[in-house]
């Protein structure tokens, strides 16, 4: 069918995935956002500076990757470069009807739905369906089970009767949704949209709907298969059909609706498309094992997106603890809820970018000034705003569109960051003062400092603060790298290195069930940890990331690998340089 057809072979119905088939052969699991390879050299080595690393799989080079990814008229064409080398599962194709009008409100089949990866195809990006213009605010009063679906923005769900919205296995994954994932979105949001406002707004919005299925059916399954070989269960019940290609079926409906409104130039940018992106950039994280690499594809989408609004002063100092809560959570135009999507989005590039060590992409605010902090605000506007202070550290750590700051304001710029960090170290909010606090103490087998905070949001923060401190001590411009004096200075920063790592992980161990910590932990781990020379301390660290793994489904079998290599290498080294000379 040709993308002007579309408009008027408009689904009535949501397409239903088709469970009952035989499974794909799998493709081999390979490295996910978290599970990126450690790096070989030191960043302190005198021979290469720290922006010369690369950790994990090889990536396109920035230029490759960057160069089509301005987003502008239809919201796809552009990224479309970025796309073509991505791994994806074989193509398959099902029987799956889908219910059609004409114009005369005559049903018709639709028989052959292809499916994709849910990494995203080339094709899929830039073969989509137009969008029609802009439906008005539905009506709540509930119709016939029939209703039509207008639009991906607008509509009941396909299974929606008088008497409940979703069948039991959607039911099932929005509840996972609710009780296991909402929160990982939401860790710096006061207002909890994720949890409270998001699932609601879905029975009305499909884009929506078909996002939360994706991430929560890829999560359970993933969840599920590191516990058990059985069918598939959700708190005691048991959902059959519900399988890997769950997740695949269900993200092809969701792109097929956010082409939908990202495709026309001419229609607004809404929250809901930004949501949806946000979750499909974690399905995106969890799937990558299966895809191969990690292509950041809605991490374009959602830089597109925020662009699009033309408004460089949203990650800013002076906006960032953003409006409150709309009180109408249907509203067309909810400004809560967009900042919502949007402080998710910043976390997800933070991690990209010390993950993959390349430039910063998002608009951030080009004059934030840290000089004169209000001190009297809560955790969470102290959250946020270290959020945008460690953007800004990984700016001027790796470049941003415009490329690495010049070599005569760099020395200026780090020592505008580094004051943040002084002051902190010296007076912290009263709000971030350990409930409780006890040393590592490896004699014992604890390894790890413990730190227990009163909330998920102050660990975000003094995490994200560990990982600026990192980047300003291994990119200070001042170190000395070569020449007298330089083995004192690596050694110190190797030391620094890992207090802060071990840190994070004490950190994230405080709050075992708290997703975001975990990760931004393990984030950590693939910067620093080959730096970890106590073998006590790596078996503690390949403790954690199993623990990540078995708890939460974040795949990091391949950097607990690219540590055990790095750490035998290391210990090579040492024995060589410690024998005497043949």
């Amino acid at each position: 069918m040709q993308p002007s057809d579309q408009a008027n072979d408009r689904p009535t119905k949501r397409p239903t995935p088709d469970h009952a088939r035989e499974e794909p052969e799998r493709a081999p699991e390979a490295a996910s956002i978290s599970d990126q390879a450690a790096p070989d050299e030191s960043l302190g080595s005198p021979v290469h500076e720290p922006e010369d690393r690369t950790m994990g799989d090889p990536q396109p080079s920035y230029e490759e990757r960057s160069q089509d990814t301005r987003i502008g008229g239809g919201m796809f064409a552009q990224i479309e470069g970025s796309l073509s080398p991505m791994q994806t599962r074989p193509a398959q194709h099902v029987q799956s009807p889908i219910l059609v009008a004409s114009n005369e409100q005559s049903l018709a089949a639709r028989s052959e739905t292809q499916l994709r990866s849910p990494a995203l195809t080339t094709h899929s990006l830039t073969s989509g369906g137009q969008c029609v213009s802009d439906a008005p605010h539905p009506s709540y009063a509930f119709p016939s089970p029939y209703y039509a679906s207008p639009d991906a923005l607008h509509g009941l769900p396909e299974k929606a009767t008088h008497q409940a919205y979703t069948n039991l296995q959607e039911a099932c994954l929005v509840k996972h949704f609710i009780n296991k994932l909402a929160h990982a979105f939401e860790t710096t949001d006061r207002d909890r949209h994720f949890s409270l406002v998001i699932p609601q707004r879905a029975m009305f919005c499909p884009v929506l709907l078909y996002a939360i299925l994706t991430a929560s059916a890829r999560h359970l399954t993933r969840l599920h298969s590191t516990h058990s070989n059985r069918p598939v269960e959700f708190e005691g019940t048991p959902l059959p059909d519900l399988n890997e290609n769950s997740a695949i079926e269900y993200h092809n409906i969701c792109i097929s609706y956010l082409m939908e409104v990202l495709n026309d130039p001419k229609k607004t940018i809404n929250q809901d498309a930004l949501i949806a992106a946000t979750i499909l950039r974690f399905h995106e994280q969890i799937d990558t094992p299966l895809t191969g690499w990690d292509p950041e594809t809605y991490l374009s989408v959602l830089r597109g997106v925020i662009e699009s609004q033309q408004n460089e002063s949203f990650y800013s100092l002076r906006t960032i603890h953003g409006p409150p809560r709309d009180c109408d959570i249907y509203a067309s135009n909810n400004a809560s809820l967009a900042h919502s999507a949007c402080l998710i989005a910043l976390r997800q590039e933070i991690w990209s970018v010390l993950l993959y060590r390349r430039p910063f992409r998002l608009p951030l605010c080009p004059d934030n000034d840290y000089s004169n902090l209000d001190p009297a605000v809560d955790d969470y506007t102290w959250t946020n705003r270290i959020l945008v202070w460690c953007a800004d550290v990984c700016k001027f750590a790796f470049g941003g569109e415009g490329g690495i700051v010049e070599p005569s304001s760099r020395v200026e710029r780090w020592k505008r960051l580094k004051v943040v960090q002084d002051r902190w170290d010296a007076v912290q909010p009263a709000c971030f003062k350990p409930l409780y606090y006890r040393d590592a103490d490896p004699s014992r087998g604890k390894y790890f400092p413990e730190e227990w905070h009163m909330n998920d949001c102050q660990v975000l923060a003094l995490q994200h603060f560990e990982l600026a401190r990192i980047l300003l001590a291994a990119y200070n411009p001042n170190l000395q790298r070569i020449g007298l004096g330089s083995s004192s200075s690596i050694t110190t920063l190797e030391a620094q290195l890992r207090r802060s790592t071990m840190r994070l992980c004490g950190l994230a161990l405080a709050n075992l069930n708290d997703q975001p910590g975990m990760v931004t932990a393990a984030v950590g781990i693939s910067m620093c940890g080959e730096y970890i020379r106590d073998a006590g301390e790596q078996s503690a660290i390949e403790g954690f990331l199993s623990t990540l793994e078995r708890e939460h489904a974040w795949p990091t079998q391949t950097v607990r690998q690219a540590l055990r290599d790095a750490w035998e290498a290391t210990r090579r080294q040492s024995a060589a340089f410690s024998s005497p000379a043949g």
